[in-house]
């Protein structure tokens, strides 16, 4: 039976409770307001340091007005169009294996392409070369990072991008996306307080008129809002602040950065002939070293008119110029168009002299990995840039088991593969890049990658996922020694933000 001493003990409880509801959301509401995504401090740290995502505030890129760009991509898609190749299409040459290279008499054999046919396509070029739009003032400016992403690739740019932060950069970046079926709920969102911002291809274009995936960076580069580009490939980050290249000599005086591939120039002997370069046949260009399209330096407005060249040639990539520039062989693809077309317009840029240097798999002579020069020095080869050509950092592929595919995408979860080539590693908490190599060139970048999937695993609610999150943590502890511990700041509910990382001393 209620008393009413029990009644009023009830009224006090309830009064008790909503005071303390009260006081807790009070607290909730003043700690919301403190960053803590992505907390990485030393151990004699009392308190969580500020976002890794931004940590200099950077703001994120402006919306634009697309009204121009359409425009202009409708002017040179007729252009494009009334000056095709001949023919419109070329057969893409099989070979047997990527790695036995052609000899310079072989370089003619691989297709045919009549004299008549040549001198058409040759008379096509110039046209287009003559035809050019000049630059359009006022549509861009600053600097910036641009990456183009979308199903996948937008896992393996996520930890990119995290590396990018990581590494110190404050430049504002542009993440491209062909349309919005390809947007990961939420991402761009999160995106936008880390001094980044979405764009979509369908914005400027009809994204149907790309026919292969290898001509869409182009017009990432062309579209974005930026004029002066450091344009990443998804699986391609900074393993150093990349943000002084703009100021650097070399760039100031070339307006355009290319760094090496692995091999030489497979090219046709009809390529010089047709981009104007030569007045007939010839293999000028063989024994060259071929480029990659990994990471770019690109400045639009000294270099308005290459870069619209280069979009011809992607234009008509896929059909004709990716085998007209590679015959077929290993790098078929954009990779090369970016050069020819600085070439065949007469401009300047800088092509990195430094080799690769390759990162490799720790316990094998696998390559995994490509890492570029700081073009600052020249003296020795000063990791920059480090492409994941191979083995792809995103941390549903390395850290999920039983993660779904409702991303309208399948990824290959290493964990789940016991035929995988770090299937071991992760298991057991070995290093993915051989130490050893690392030491000898005096860097270590793989913990800024593992420090980058703990984020989006753990902190990220787009990407987030519980499983993934301690299978994250828990390498990272066993491998590294990094250690977590609750912030300042608990939540009484807990989340994965509540922990702080710990370096390791």
């Amino acid at each position: 039976m209620l008393t009413f001493a029990s009644l009023a003990l009830n009224r006090k409880s309830v009064i008790a409770l909503a005071l303390f509801v009260l006081i807790y959301i009070a607290i909730l509401h003043t700690i919301h307001r403190i960053p803590y995504h992505s907390l990485w401090l030393s151990k004699s740290s009392s308190s969580c340091s500020k976002s890794r995502s931004n940590p200099h505030d950077v703001a994120p890129p402006k919306p634009v007005d697309t009204a121009t760009l359409k425009q202009l991509w409708a002017d040179l898609e007729g252009l494009f169009d009334a000056h095709p190749p001949s023919p419109t299409h070329l057969d893409t040459p099989r070979h047997k294996s990527d790695h036995e290279f052609p000899t310079e008499e072989q370089l003619a054999s691989f297709f045919t392409l009549t004299d008549k046919q040549a001198a058409s396509t040759r008379a096509s070029h110039g046209a287009v070369l003559r035809e050019l739009a000049s630059y359009p003032l006022g549509n861009f400016s600053g600097r910036g990072v641009v990456m183009l992403a979308g199903g996948r690739f937008s896992e393996y740019a996520a930890t990119s991008l995290g590396v990018l932060r990581e590494v110190g950069s404050q430049l504002p970046v542009e993440v491209w996306i062909k349309d919005d079926t390809e947007d990961t709920p939420g991402w761009c969102e999160e995106l936008q307080s880390e001094g980044m911002a979405c764009r979509h291809l369908s914005d400027y274009m009809d994204p149907a008129a790309v026919t292969h995936v290898y001509a869409m960076k182009i017009l990432t580069l062309l579209f974005s809002s930026f004029e002066e580009i450091l344009f990443l490939d998804a699986d391609s980050a900074p393993i150093q602040n990349p943000d002084a290249l703009f100021e650097s000599g070399v760039y100031l005086e070339n307006g355009v950065i290319l760094w090496p591939d692995y091999w030489q120039h497979t090219g046709s002997p009809w390529l010089p002939y047709v981009t104007g370069l030569s007045d007939s046949k010839s293999n000028m260009l063989y024994g060259e070293r071929s480029v990659e399209s990994g990471q770019i330096i690109w400045n639009k407005k000294r270099h308005w008119k290459s870069l619209l060249l280069a979009t011809y040639y992607n234009y008509w990539g896929p059909n004709f110029y990716y085998t007209l520039l590679n015959n077929g062989w290993s790098g078929w693809g954009d990779k090369e168009t970016f050069a020819m077309a600085l070439r065949a317009s007469d401009e300047p840029c800088l092509r990195i002299s430094q080799g690769i240097m390759t990162v490799f798999l720790s316990g094998t002579e696998l390559g995994i990995g490509m890492m570029q020069a700081n073009p600052i020095n020249t003296t020795v080869h000063n990791p920059m840039f480090l492409h994941s050509n191979m083995v792809k950092w995103s941390m549903r592929e390395f850290s999920c088991i039983g993660c779904d595919d409702q991303l309208g995408y399948s990824s290959h979860y290493h964990l789940e593969d016991a035929g995988s080539l770090i299937n071991m590693h992760l298991k057991e908490g070995i290093r993915i890049f051989n130490i050893d190599f690392m030491e000898a060139s005096g860097i270590d970048p793989e913990p800024l990658f593992w420090k980058s999937i703990e984020h989006t695993a753990c902190r990220s609610a787009a990407w987030g996922h519980p499983q993934a999150c301690k299978q994250t943590r828990n390498y990272i502890k066993k491998t590294f020694g990094y250690a977590f511990r609750k912030s300042d700041f608990t939540s009484i509910f807990g989340s994965n933000n509540d922990y702080c990382l710990v370096d390791p001393q």
